[in-house]
Formats: structure tokens, sequence, C-alpha cells
């Protein structure tokens, strides 16, 4: 879904969120009013962390993504690809030195900027990998995080920003449910998850009446 809006006869500005194939007549997905559904999955974040069992169970799959993410392997395996992308620049430099082709003084060059930019990445991944792994974060570093975010207003738009953007990879919306996905723990295992595997797994938990549509707005 796209952001979407219009001003309505007596001149006051609506904001949506609106399939992005609708205009076209290829989908036949309601407009979702963008004030309710923000507030609505800010909510649903909000109660998933109030209970203490979600909470341990989003503690433990952190500490454990941290673990792997920032394990010696992982730096380890960035510094050997640094080395590995220093070596093949010094071969293009002197490929470069003794190449009698303009055309082709020019192609290596483009392939040594590439490869600098590429050394750039991976050094300041290096570096990050390391500031975290000095952070030491804790188990109760993680639980008085979840607490000071506990705090917030679910209807102010600077919390709803905080929580959507740190915790929400993605939101599937239909006319009866509406699931957000969060990535607390998880990486980038939920990047292809789908809709119908998410589906799959409610029902199996809940029953085939599942259902998590948007309420009316509040007064």
């Amino acid at each position: 879904m796209i952001a979407d809006g219009g001003t309505s006869k007596t001149g006051k500005t609506h904001q949506y969120y609106a399939c992005k194939k609708k205009k076209k007549g290829e989908c036949k997905k309601h407009r979702e009013e963008k004030v309710r559904l923000e507030f609505y999955v800010t909510q649903m974040v909000r109660d998933f962390l109030s209970d203490k069992e979600n909470v341990q169970i989003a503690v433990r799959d952190t500490l454990k993504y941290y673990d792997n993410r920032t394990g010696a392997d992982n730096i380890k395996s960035l510094e050997t690809r640094i080395a590995k992308a220093r070596k093949d620049i010094e071969e293009m430099t002197t490929a470069f030195i003794e190449a009698k082709s303009a055309l082709l003084r020019e192609s290596i060059e483009k392939r040594m900027t590439d490869y600098e930019k590429l050394i750039k990445d991976l050094e300041s991944q290096k570096t990050q990998l390391e500031y975290e792994r000095g952070l030491q974060v804790s188990e109760s570093d993680l639980l008085d995080y979840i607490a000071e975010l506990l705090k917030g207003d679910p209807a102010d738009k600077d919390y709803q920003k905080q929580l959507i953007d740190n915790l929400v990879y993605k939101v599937f919306i239909d006319d009866d449910n509406i699931i957000p996905i969060l990535t607390i723990g998880n990486g980038k295992e939920i990047q292809n998850v789908r809709l119908s595997e998410v589906k799959e797994v409610l029902e199996k938990l809940y029953g085939k009446s599942v259902q998590t549509q948007l309420p009316p707005a509040r007064q």
C-alpha cells in the first residue's frame, strides 16, 4: 500500500493508505485511514510488549540474535572480505599500468572505484559490529528499554514513529485482518514471509475465526 489522500468539500484533508494498484482497477482493497491505522499498529505492538511472556521471548531472541550478529566469526568474515578486496585492487592497479588500451584502462578504473566503495562499506559494517559488541547488552538492559517504551502514548506521532520504525518490519492488511510482523530478534529471516504463511500459523493457534480488524475510530 502507498500513502494517499484528498480534500473534502469542506476543505478538510484526509490521509489514507491505499493499494497502489487500486487506481488501475487491479485491486479491490478498501483504503485505510492513515491516522487510525498507524495508531492501531502502534497499539498492537504495545499490547504485545505488555505481555510478560512475550517480553521474555523477545528478550531471549534478541540476545541470541545480538550474540550471533556480533560474534567473532562475523567480524572475521568481514576482515577476510576486506583483505580480498584490497588484494583485488592491487592486481587491478598492476593491470591498469600494463594496459595499452584506453578503453581497458577505463574499465579497470571503474572496477577499482566500485571496489573502493565496497571496502568502505565493509569497514563501516565491521566498525558497527565492533561497536555493538562492545556495548555488552544484557537482559536487564532490554527489560529496562521495553519498560520505557511502554510508557509512551500510542496516539503520539513521535511514539508511533519510534515503535513502527524500530520494531515493525511489515504489516499485512486486508479487509478482515491487520497483522504486523515484528523485527524482534529475527534479523533477515522475515524478509520473505508471506501472508498465507502468517494466516496458516494464526489459524493453527486460534482457529479460522481469528480477526484483527481495525476498530471504530476513537472520539
